[in-house]
């Protein structure tokens, strides 16, 4: 339950000195005057999460652990969305080893602000495409670096872990939970590619034609969607939105071979330059792995229920494709027309169709 305090609770009580560590962190003002509409509640595992409204509206969130001797310690800060590591450990506590359960639950804390840290790099690194901006690559830099200390903290957190897990179903959480922060690590270094790729365009004063950001519009507009599904499917461990994965993944893996082969198009007839081209196909590749990764982990979490996929992942998937489920079927083709039929025709080409790959039947 939340509980609103008044200022001077928030300034007699001892996280105060919390609150002072974190702004500091975050480069904020630690003597802010404004602190107003504060939150806080705590868990069953002597983490407190604080939120409050700083200075003109700045929204802050905090994880502060609580010592055995009532001291606190804070953990992690998000500002306005982003998320910073406070000192120099995560609340990661090798303290609750012997209570396996309680561990996994704190390995899966971070591993959720891993999946939340890896979309706003791939928002951030989108929207540099179409409109680039020098601070949001500094963000973007400082987020996947966030992103590789988090990843290493955990999947150390978890293997230490390893010998007192005693259940088999500790053992397929915590195998669940390094697929997941593995998969989150990878999104989140093939969003920094693609930010990387935008600014070696800029560097090169190379642009894309009207054609190709309309093309890596849809693309982008994809690979989110996907994304998003698989976000949530993990978090409230969704069966239903892991099964949408796979037929959004099929149309993905086609949309991108249709994207590349227009590119190719535009390339030969001079729509486009050859270095804008070579960008372009980095972006869609990069776009490609990202759905990739997001057909694994849905596969992933299916198999936590049907233990059976476990060690036959790709035959599955195999099997899913040729099945002829209506119910599969219908999902592929509702998203391919959703995003095959955002494709313009291209100028002094008659159609696409040689180059896409038809609805399943």
């Amino acid at each position: 339950m939340n509980t609103s305090l008044p200022k001077s609770v928030i300034r007699s009580s001892s996280f105060v000195i919390a609150f002072a560590v974190a702004l500091a962190t975050a480069k904020a003002n630690p003597a802010d005057p404004q602190i107003s509409n504060v939150a806080v509640r705590q868990d069953d595992h002597r983490v407190v999460h604080v939120s409050y409204t700083g200075r003109n509206g700045t929204s802050y969130r905090m994880n502060i652990a609580v010592k055995r001797d009532g001291s606190p310690k804070p953990l992690m800060m998000c500002v306005h969305g982003d998320t910073y590591m406070v000192g120099s450990r995560t609340d990661l506590d090798p303290l609750l080893f012997n209570s396996p359960e309680l561990a996994l639950d704190r390995a899966g804390h971070v591993i959720r602000h891993m999946a939340d840290t890896a979309l706003q790099n791939l928002n951030a690194a989108c929207s540099q495409i179409v409109a680039y901006n020098d601070k949001r690559a500094e963000k973007i830099n400082k987020r996947e670096l966030l992103l590789d200390r988090m990843a290493d903290a955990t999947n150390r957190y978890l293997v230490d872990l390893s010998g007192n897990l005693t259940l088999d179903q500790h053992h397929l959480v915590q195998a669940y939970q390094i697929k997941a922060l593995t998969s989150f690590e990878r999104i989140g270094d093939r969003a920094k590619n693609i930010a990387d790729d935008v600014s070696a365009l800029r560097e090169h004063e190379g642009t894309f034609s009207e054609d190709a950001l309309n093309d890596l519009t849809i693309a982008v507009e994809a690979v989110a969607d996907i994304f998003n599904v698989t976000l949530d499917a993990y978090k409230n461990n969704n069966l239903n939105d892991a099964r949408r994965v796979e037929p959004m993944e099929e149309v993905i893996d086609s949309l991108m071979e249709t994207m590349k082969d227009r590119h190719i198009y535009r390339m030969t007839h001079n729509i486009c330059s050859i270095y804008s081209g070579i960008q372009f196909e980095n972006i869609i590749t990069n776009l490609e792995r990202i759905s990739d990764q997001c057909s694994d982990l849905a596969v992933f979490i299916i198999s936590q229920i049907n233990t059976e996929i476990i060690g036959r992942e790709h035959d599955y998937i195999h099997n899913l494709h040729h099945s002829g489920n209506k119910e599969y079927l219908d999902a592929y083709n509702e998203n391919y027309k959703k995003y095959y039929g955002q494709l313009t025709p291209q100028p002094g080409r008659k159609s696409d169709a040689q180059y896409s790959f038809p609805p399943l039947q």
